[in-house]
């Protein structure tokens, strides 16, 4: 979207679609109702705007520049609006007659944020150590399961804190500390988390500090790099920067509270994204050993047309296993309430889009 958005080579055209393309996304990351999405494109946005203003006011930008970018940014802007507007009615109206959800309204997007920070009275219980079993009941909200995993999972981390427990190994240790600090009512055959829905937590306990040390290494080297560019980058390269810096900061925020960088397309993107960030890091490099290749047009438009295709291969794979976890809960949580047929129909729908899941043969 912000590469249709700044493309110094496009018409204006070209970039109001960019402006427009970024709004939808955000409205429907809203209408996911999903808090982590939520907060990272709010964060991303203030980040997105104080870059643009503080480097604007250096006068890196020419004017012509700036007030594009604000004919760009407030159509976007009202088209995104009326598209909210739509696509709220259109799912209220769905909610009325399914009864299933609640209605989209800005109190209840308030709310949704809100609950990030603060816990649920009726959860208060189970962040108080010393629960028991006999004393657990549900957990009635996401946050308070995450809080309580993470804790657990810390004394696990401290446990082995140099090589980890290893690679996706959380899930199977996990058993053992699952009461290690707070009891964790969600710890059950069938419901077990298979992550930990924070993945700096969870390298950190499945590599230990010799791979957070690795990962931390990436992270300052693209600050490094973003640095470079922000400071001896033409206009354009700045405009690629901040493209570069969004994309990256958008799974950093996500995986906060969820588990991005364990599905491939997120991976994907953010990989490409630093490669991106490397060459231009190598452009403003005092002693520059950059050597680019010129590509045809039909080169490149294959390559393009090949990344494409994987890009779409990838999203379907990784949907299909979503859509299986989906049809796997689905069957335990009817299992549980005694609708056998039910449990039965899911876990076979369950299987047909992962035959090779082997606890939903269990």
């Amino acid at each position: 979207c912000f590469f249709f958005n700044f493309n110094v080579s496009h018409k204006i055209y070209f970039k109001i679609f960019g402006g427009i393309l970024y709004g939808s996304c955000a409205v429907l990351i809203l209408l996911s109702d999903t808090r982590a999405g939520l907060l990272a494109i709010i964060i991303q946005c203030i980040v997105y705007i104080l870059l643009i203003t503080v480097l604007n006011k250096k006068r890196s930008f020419s004017v012509g520049f700036y007030k594009q970018w604000l004919l760009v940014h407030f159509i976007g802007i009202l088209v995104s609006v009326l598209l909210l507007f739509s696509l709220v009615n259109i799912k209220n109206t769905k909610i009325e007659k399914s009864g299933v959800g609640s209605p989209i309204n800005s109190l209840q997007v308030m709310n949704r944020l809100q609950s990030i920070f603060q816990t649920k009275e009726q959860d208060q219980w189970a962040l108080k150590p010393g629960n028991t079993d006999i004393a657990q009941k549900s957990i009635s909200d996401s946050r308070t399961i995450r809080i309580v995993t993470w804790v657990n999972t810390l004394v696990m981390f401290l446990d082995k804190p140099i090589k980890g427990v290893g690679l996706d190994n959380w899930q199977i240790h996990y058993g053992e500390y699952r009461t290690a600090y707070l009891n964790d009512p969600v710890y059950r055959p069938g419901m077990k988390l298979a992550e930990v829905h924070n993945d700096y937590l969870q390298i950190l306990v499945d590599l230990g500090l010799t791979g957070a040390l690795l990962c931390l290494i990436l992270f300052i080297l693209n600050v490094r790099a973003l640095y470079k560019v922000f400071t001896r980058g033409t206009e354009e390269d700045k405009i690629t920067g901040i493209i570069l810096m969004m994309g990256l900061l958008g799974p950093h925020l996500v995986t906060i509270f969820s588990f991005p960088f364990e599905r491939s397309v997120p991976v994907m993107l953010f990989f490409m994204n630093c490669a991106f960030l490397a060459f231009l890091n190598e452009k403003y490099a005092l002693n520059p050993t950059l050597k680019t290749i010129g590509l045809n047009r039909v080169t490149t438009l294959m390559i393009s047309l090949f990344l494409i295709i994987l890009l779409v291969g990838m999203i379907y794979v990784q949907n299909r296993r979503f859509a299986a976890e989906i049809e796997y809960k689905a069957s335990i949580d009817q299992h549980e309430a005694g609708n056998y047929d039910v449990a039965v129909h899911h876990a076979q729908r369950a299987l047909e889009l992962n035959p090779y899941r082997y606890t939903t043969y269990f």
